[in-house]
């Protein structure tokens, strides 16, 4: 029997998802998706020091937000990895750094609030988005064997039918089509990893442009840096703002003046990825799982949907659903159309749980996902955003969905323990 547990940690806001494989008792695969968080990192390294395995054979990263990839160096540390999925590095990747940079803390002139963490923090999402194998090999025991990059793509070519590719087979570096079907040999070609990735879309351009605008207009008219930056150079401005706190205030005060304080951001380059079957012709096959924590309902819409405390276990049931849709901080809201090209067959016979993108985020959440899967989760923190929206939530349990919140307490975590019989 092949047996799978897949975790969703408890990291407040941000995201740390592991399924692991077994054949009987034997580990025999691990796959990580997301691995950071905006809370304080110290609160969740006795998490990860209880990670009792060593081996990742691959990890997905959906965009280098901080609180997705601010974990890696403490996981990653004393452990081997074979493969890491990231998304191909554009002008959208760059232009989402700087917008990271930008959006952290209120806009001041003086640079006071710019800690020592925060400069380590852009130094690592600038070695993971340009020196991906240098940084990587840094951190873990031996040498990374593999980078796949995901190029962006608006399903302009129809990849729906592509054959699944061995992981194991391709180079150590490579880029891929967005919607390639990816397996193990060390699993069995009938489960799949299927990434996909997009580019902005026409609606956004506008404001990337003023942004751009602004900061090299600041830039030109500062004695210390004008004629020294090219809007065709990204890498060296977020490289040097590494060691420059006053080059981040001018990045914050270009974002403030663009944003006007709404705290807005663009996630749209953040990748999605299903991990499941490919097919299951069987009709007698079944998948038994269970969740092994109490589910109740959203604290924030109890209330508004006359809700108290609806707890209860969730037993083993028998389905033919075993995958999961991480969604990162995808923008279903304006590319849902992307997610129906690629995922609604899975959506219709093999997905069982699915994340809700961007920590619940209204502007990120669309209502036709509702009949995707029959669980989903959301991954939040204190935050300013007032995420998760309890426009979304409540959505979701009115059309009796289940939604687990994953907080920072370790209580919510959410483990599924799935046994496939056999699969044909």
């Amino acid at each position: 029997m092949l047996g799978l547990n897949r975790v969703i940690n408890a990291v407040g806001q941000g995201g740390f998802y592991e399924e692991r494989f077994y054949s009987g008792y034997k580990n025999i695969y691990n796959f990580v998706f997301d691995c950071g968080t905006a809370n304080k990192q110290a609160l969740f390294s006795d998490l990860i020091d209880k990670k009792n395995y060593k081996h990742i054979d691959l990890l997905c990263i959906s965009h280098f937000d901080n609180d997705h990839v601010s974990l890696l160096p403490n996981f990653l540390r004393g452990r081997h990895l074979d493969t890491i999925i990231l998304p191909l590095v554009t002008d959208d990747v760059e232009f989402g750094v700087l917008l990271d940079i930008g959006s952290y803390s209120d806009e001041t002139n003086s640079g006071d609030d710019i800690d020592d963490d925060f400069l380590n923090r852009i130094y690592n999402q600038y070695m993971m988005i340009y020196n991906t194998e240098e940084y990587i090999n840094s951190i873990i025991d031996g040498e990374l064997k593999r980078i796949i990059n995901i190029s962006p793509d608006r399903y302009k070519t129809d990849n729906v039918n592509f054959e699944s590719i061995s992981i194991d087979i391709l180079p150590k570096k490579s880029t891929q089509l967005s919607g390639c079907k990816f397996h193990s040999t060390q699993l069995f070609d009938k489960w799949i990893f299927r990434p996909i990735n997009i580019s902005f879309a026409d609606s956004s351009c506008s404001l990337k442009r003023d942004f751009i605008d602004r900061l090299f207009k600041l830039l030109d008219s500062s004695d210390n840096y004008k004629n020294k930056y090219m809007s065709t150079n990204i890498k060296t401005l977020i490289g040097d703002a590494v060691r420059d706190k006053n080059l981040i205030c001018l990045i914050r005060k270009a974002y403030h003046a663009v944003y006007n304080g709404s705290h807005k951001k663009m996630n749209d380059y953040s990748m999605a990825l299903y991990s499941g079957l490919l097919y299951n012709k069987n009709p007698d096959i079944y998948v038994t799982y269970f969740k092994r924590r109490k589910y109740n309902a959203p604290h924030n819409i109890q209330k508004h949907m006359g809700i108290h405390h609806n707890r209860h276990y969730i037993n083993a049931t028998a389905t033919q659903k075993a995958g999961c849709l991480y969604l990162g901080d995808y923008n279903a809201k304006d590319y849902y159309a992307v997610l129906d090209h690629y995922f609604r067959h899975y959506a219709r016979d093999y997905i069982l749980s699915l994340q809700i993108p961007h920590h619940g985020s209204i502007e990120n959440w669309n209502n036709q996902l509702l009949g995707w899967a029959e669980d989903f989760f959301v991954s939040f923190g204190s935050n300013r955003y007032h995420h998760p929206s309890s426009h979304v939530l409540s959505d979701i349990m009115s059309n009796n969905k289940r939604v687990f919140e994953i907080t920072h307490l370790k209580r919510s975590t959410l483990n599924y323990s799935i046994g496939m019989k056999s699969i044909n």
